[in-house]
C-alpha cells in the first residue's frame, strides 16, 4: 500500500507540473480605440429600469423588458425573432421570452454576444444585475451595426436566468440560432456572456467559466478574452486553479455561459470584481441595487472590455475544444491528466479492499447489507423531497430553488418537511431490521462500499470524486486502528478530516450565497429541484453510510477486545 501511495505521489508531481499553454487562435491582439459610449449606456440603464421595473420572469416587468429590447434591435436594423418558453416558477407555470436580434457577417460563422434581462423578486430595479449587462449589450449592439464584420453576431437577451438561466439554456437545445441561418447550421463557435457590473469601484474584469451540469470554458477562449483585456489595459482576474477544480467538481453555474457549454457552445462570463465586496454583497439583489449605485467608471470599465473582447473573438482563428487548467499564465494542465490523477489517488483504497476481500470474510454479504441499509434514510428523505417538488406539493421551480436573499429559502416548509423525515424514518426502523454483523465483515463491506462510491463519482464526475472523497479514501480506512483511551478521538479526527472538504465548501456556499446554516435545507432542495441528481443523492447516503459502518465496526472491534478505556 505504502508503494503505491509512492508512486502516485511521484506521479501526481509529475503530471502537476503540466505543459506549455498553446498558441492563441489570433495573430494579433492589437486592440483598435474603443467606441464604446458610457454616456449613453449609463443613459439606457436609467430608461431601462425605469420603464421595466420588477423585471421577474412571467411578469409585466419582464414582458416590458422585452418589448424594450426588441424596439431597440429593430431600430438597429438587425432581423429579430423572440422564442418563448414555458417554466415553473415558485408553484405556477410561466412564460419566459429570449430576445434574438442578428446581425449578418461575411462569412457564415457566427458568434453569440448575451445579457440576462431578468431579476429576482428581491430587488425593484436590478441596475447592477443585470441592467448593466443588458445597457452593455445594446452599446455593443450600436456598435457592430455600424460596421461591416466577418463573423455573423447573434444578440441574445435572456429571460429567467435567476431561476437557473432558463432561457440561455432553451436557447441552446431549440438550436434557436437556425431561425436566422437555416436549418443545417452549425452551432455558434463563441458566446460572451455580460453579467453583470458590481456596484461600487470597478479594480478590473473577472471571468466565469463553470458549465451547468458539463463542461467548463474551452482553454482558447479563456485565454483570448483575457489576452484581449489585457491588450486594453484592463485587469484580468481569471478562475484561480481552486476555484477552476471547485466548479469543475460541483458543476453549477451562475450566469449564462453554464447551459451554453452544456450544449457544446464555448462560452465564458465578463464581470468586474470590485474594491468593497462588502458593500456590493449588501447591494446584490436588494432594493438597494438602483442606478444611482452604479458607478459610470465601472460600467465604462466594463464596455470597453466587453468591446475588447468581442472584437478579438469575431477575428478569432482555428478553435480547439480542449479543455485544460490553467495553473499559470504560461502552464497548464490538460482535462485529461485530471481524470487519471484522480483515479491515481484511489489506488492506496483499491489496495486495501482488495486485500481484504482476498481473505474472504464469511460476513461480507450481510455486511454489504448492513452499508446498503444504513444509506437508506438519506436517499429515502431526499427522494421524497424530490417526489414533493414533482408533485407541487414543495412549491416547483424550473431548476435552481428561488434566488439568493429570497425568503423562501431561509423559510420552514412544514408539509414536504414532514415527509421527508417520515420518510427518513420508516428507512431508519426497516434498516434497524438488518442483521447484524461482526467488526470484521463491516469493516470489509465499508471499505467496498467507499471504493464503489469512489468509482461512482469517478464514472461521473472524477474532479468531485477527487475533491470529496479523495481525503476519505486515504483517512477513513485508519478508523478503528487505535486502540488505546485516545482511539475514539482519532476515529472522529480521522471522520471529520476525510469530510474536511465537503464541510469547508459547505459553510462557504453558505456564506456566498447568504443562507448561513440555511445552507442545509438548501443542498436537498437542489436535489428536489434536480440540480443535483439521485445519483449524486445515492452516492452521498453510501458515503455516509460507510462512515457509520466504519464507527460502528471500530466499537464493536474495541468492545470485542476489551480496548474501551472503561474495560481496560
Amino acid at each position: 500500500m505504502f508503494l503505491i501511495a509512492a508512486l502516485a505521489a511521484i506521479f501526481l508531481v509529475r503530471v502537476f507540473y503540466g505543459r506549455e499553454a498553446p498558441p492563441l487562435p489570433i495573430e494579433d491582439l492589437g486592440i483598435r480605440p474603443p467606441r464604446f459610449n458610457v454616456v449613453r449606456a449609463m443613459a439606457d440603464v436609467h430608461s431601462f429600469v425605469s420603464a421595466c421595473p420588477r423585471r421577474v420572469t412571467g411578469s409585466a416587468g419582464a414582458r416590458c423588458a422585452a418589448r424594450f429590447i426588441e424596439t431597440r434591435f429593430r431600430d438597429l436594423g438587425f432581423a429579430v425573432r423572440t422564442q418563448t418558453f414555458p417554466m415553473w416558477l415558485r408553484g405556477r407555470q410561466v412564460t419566459g421570452r429570449n430576445v434574438l436580434g442578428f446581425s449578418r457577417g461575411t462569412s457564415t460563422r457566427t458568434m453569440v454576444l448575451l445579457a440576462h434581462y431578468d431579476a429576482p423578486a428581491t430587488s425593484l430595479e436590478s441596475a447592477a444585475d443585470n441592467a448593466s449587462g443588458v445597457a452593455t449589450l445594446l452599446e455593443l449592439a450600436r456598435i457592430f451595426s455600424g460596421e461591416t464584420h466577418e463573423r455573423s453576431i447573434l444578440f441574445l437577451a435572456t429571460d429567467a436566468e435567476e431561476w437557473g438561466m432558463i432561457g440561455a439554456d432553451r436557447f441552446a437545445s431549440a438550436r434557436a440560432w437556425k431561425a436566422f441561418l437555416g436549418p443545417q447550421a452549425s452551432p455558434p463557435y463563441g458566446a460572451i456572456s455580460l453579467d453583470f457590473v458590481k456596484s461600487g469601484v470597478a479594480r478590473g474584469i473577472a471571468l466565469h467559466g463553470s458549465g451547468q451540469f458539463e463542461g467548463y470554458t474551452p482553454l482558447w477562449l479563456r485565454r483570448l478574452v483575457a489576452g484581449a483585456i489585457r491588450a486594453a489595459e484592463i485587469r484580468v482576474r481569471p478562475e484561480a486553479p481552486p476555484r477552476q477544480i471547485v466548479a469543475r467538481a460541483l458543476r453549477v453555474s451562475f450566469q449564462d455561459q453554464g447551459p451554453l457549454l452544456r450544449h457544446g457552445i464555448p462560452a465564458i462570463n465578463l464581470s468586474t470584481f470590485e474594491s468593497d465586496p462588502a458593500g456590493a454583497r449588501r447591494v446584490y439583489h436588494t432594493d438597494a441595487d438602483r442606478p444611482e449605485l452604479l458607478l459610470p467608471g465601472a460600467l465604462g470599465l466594463y464596455g470597453r472590455a466587453a468591446e475588447a473582447a468581442a472584437r478579438a473573438l469575431i477575428t478569432a482563428g482555428v478553435t480547439s475544444s480542449e479543455d485544460a487548467l490553467t495553473l499559470s499564465p504560461r502552464r497548464v494542465l490538460p482535462a485529461s491528466s485530471l481524470r487519471w490523477i484522480a483515479l491515481v489517488l484511489f489506488l492506496p483504497l483499491l489496495a486495501l479492499t482488495a486485500s481484504t476481500i482476498a481473505r474472504r470474510p464469511a460476513g461480507l454479504p450481510r455486511g454489504l447489507l448492513r452499508v446498503a441499509a444504513l444509506a437508506l434514510p438519506l436517499f429515502a428523505a431526499l427522494l421524497a423531497l424530490r417526489l414533493s417538488a414533482l408533485a407541487n406539493f414543495l412549491p416547483r421551480f424550473e431548476l435552481y430553488p428561488a434566488t439568493p436573499k429570497d425568503p423562501f429559502l431561509t423559510s420552514w416548509q412544514p408539509g414536504p418537511m414532514s415527509l421527508s423525515l417520515a420518510a427518513a424514518a420508516v428507512a431508519a426502523w426497516l434498516a434497524s431490521r438488518a442483521p447484524r454483523v461482526a467488526a470484521p465483515d463491516l469493516r470489509a463491506a465499508a471499505l467496498l462500499g467507499i471504493c464503489a462510491a469512489a468509482l461512482w463519482a469517478w464514472g461521473r464526475n472524477d474532479v468531485a470524486a477527487a475533491l470529496f472523497l479523495g481525503l476519505a479514501a486515504w483517512l477513513w480506512p485508519w478508523i478503528g486502528a487505535a486502540n488505546g483511551p485516545g482511539g475514539r478521538a482519532l476515529d472522529a479526527i480521522l471522520l471529520v478530516g476525510g469530510a474536511a472538504p465537503f464541510l469547508v465548501l459547505l459553510a462557504l456556499f453558505g456564506r456566498m450565497i447568504f443562507l448561513g446554516p440555511w445552507i442545509l435545507w438548501y443542498v436537498p432542495l437542489q436535489v428536489a429541484y434536480g440540480v443535483f441528481s439521485l445519483q449524486a443523492a445515492a452516492i452521498a447516503g453510501v458515503t455516509l453510510a460507510v462512515a457509520i459502518a466504519l464507527l460502528q465496526a471500530a466499537s464493536r472491534a474495541r468492545r470485542a477486545s476489551g480496548g474501551d478505556a472503561g474495560r481496560a
